[in-house]
């Protein structure tokens, strides 16, 4: 089958005129037709103002199977089949439902291979669910994409929506998904399961972009993300709503891979009092020795953006404990990696307030485990273990913020750490733990390499109040006297942390 490309499939969404064999169902309409400008066989649903279910299967090699209220609908008509352009199967799902509280699920449980995909899906106004995924099912089951172009386009429109996009596992595709929530309180589920590329068959790799356009009202969104292996590249940019007061945008975005490849994430907030959560648990690595092929993918970069804009926002950023715990001595080689930066790769990790009371946090490490470090065991994941490079930047623009640093380090190692935090105009408030650990810890460990190494927090010039900054009793002796790893300037207070 001859793939058609990104340019067609977005020609494949154009206003067209042609010859359409349609079909009504009650008042909705379904009308088989080929792309005049790119070819592709599509499938075209309009809905009506009735609430409608319903549900595609998408048969790679077959026809789709679709229902409406679980009643078979109109399938091509003789034309449309014996059309020389016919290839057995539907490219691209054009679907707007109107009116009322609708429900449109979208399955391929034979998974996507080789395939050209485009599917449209717009419940327009009502309190709409709408769902692409690989199978039906609590939890649903991942869409599996092997050589494929896939364009994935959720507008949910007016109304309270629950949206939701469950891939599985993602292979030398070019895939693009946008989520678009708009008016009323939406919740967005938007799983990407692991992305992976074979080299040595397609040395393009693995493209993966998400882009979620929250809207505006109280919207809710979960992203989660596994494995970025080498040749992969996945970016993720949310941008959030401008409504106030009690209309805020929460965001939860948990990752727990091994990032080989490239990671790219940005959210930016606009009004109102948000909050942004990113973990990175599990077993969360930035190493190219984890690529699963024979030649090297470079180096591994993965990059966490977060900007709250206006509004007291609470943006954090947050490397937790796996839960599961080793023995000192361990020597099991699969765990040695958790929490690594690799040589060669880098780590970033950028946190902007912008105007409003923000409170920015970033933990390197659990801030439970204290020196010196026990015989028994540690959960994977207390501390962090950097070979590579480390950049940690958080900055709280304006107005009077609250930074909270956690760093739990290990002495030794090959790697570089620059971890600077600045407070802006107004007196703020910085909460800095430290550890500095001296006992290395198969599968758990940290180290602070031999540089360069800059660890400064700056509470800066400004008005009144002043600012202050809390250490406990690691950062406090890493910071006086002078001389050691923490650098502080411009604060009028310094205290111990209890």
């Amino acid at each position: 089958m001859q793939h058609a490309t990104r340019k067609s499939l977005r020609s494949a969404t154009r206003p067209v005129i042609d010859t359409l064999e349609g079909r009504t169902l009650f008042s909705t309409t379904f009308t088989y037709f080929y792309n005049p400008v790119s070819d592709e066989p599509t499938l075209r649903i309009v809905g009506d103002n009735n609430v409608q279910n319903l549900v595609i299967i998408d048969n790679q090699g077959w026809f789709p199977t679709v229902t409406l209220n679980g009643n078979p609908t109109p399938g091509p008509s003789a034309a449309f089949l014996a059309d020389a352009r016919n290839t057995g199967e539907i490219e691209v799902f054009d679907v707007t439902l109107k009116g009322g509280n609708d429900k449109i699920e979208l399955y391929a449980p034979l998974g996507l291979d080789g395939a050209n995909r485009a599917y449209i899906l717009d419940g327009l106004t009502g309190n709409d669910k709408i769902i692409v995924a690989g199978d039906a099912g609590s939890p649903l089951t991942g869409l599996s994409i092997i050589d494929s172009e896939v364009n994935i386009d959720i507008d949910g429109d007016t109304g309270n929506d629950d949206i939701s996009v469950v891939l599985g596992e993602t292979t030398d595709s070019l895939v693009d998904v946008k989520v678009i929530g708009q008016e009323g309180n939406d919740n967005v589920l938007l799983d990407l399961g692991d992305v992976d590329s074979l080299a040595a068959l397609n040395p393009g790799g693995t493209n993966l972009h998400a882009s979620i356009d929250l809207g505006t009202g109280a919207n809710t969104l979960h992203t989660y993300l596994g494995d970025v292996f080498a040749y992969s590249m996945v970016q993720i940019d949310i941008k959030g709503g401008t409504s106030t007061g009690s209309s805020y945008d929460k965001v939860y975005s948990d990752f727990d891979g091994e990032i080989s490849g490239i990671l790219l994430y940005n959210a930016a907030m606009q009004s109102g009092d948000d909050k942004v959560y990113v973990t990175l648990d599990g077993f969360f690595a930035v190493n190219s020795a984890y690529a699963m092929t024979t030649t090297s993918g470079g180096s591994a970069f993965a990059a966490f953006n977060l900007n709250g804009n206006d509004g007291n926002d609470t943006l954090s950023v947050s490397l937790q404990p796996s839960g599961l715990a080793l023995p000192e001595t361990d020597s099991s080689t699969a765990l040695v990696a958790a929490y690594t930066v690799g040589l060669a790769d880098r780590l970033s990790i950028n946190e902007s307030g912008g105007a409003g009371k923000d409170t920015l946090s970033v933990t390197l490490g659990s801030n439970v485990i204290a020196p010196p470090v026990s015989t028994s065991v540690i959960p994977i994941g207390s501390l962090v273990y950097i070979a590579g490079k480390l950049d940690v930047r958080q900055s709280g623009d304006h107005d009077s913020d609250v930074i909270n640093t956690t760093m739990n380090f290990l002495t030794g190692g090959s790697g570089s750490t620059d971890i600077e935090a600045y407070g802006g105009a107004q007196g703020d408030v910085f909460n800095v733990r430290y550890g500095l650990f001296a006992t290395m810890v198969i599968g758990t460990a940290s180290l602070l390499g031999p540089g360069p190494n800059i660890i400064l927090f700056d509470g800066q010039t400004g008005d009144a109040p002043d600012d202050k900054i809390y250490l406990d009793a690691g950062a406090w002796a890493a910071t006086f006297p002078s001389g050691g790893p923490i650098k502080v300037r411009n604060f009028e207070h310094a205290y111990h942390l209890p």
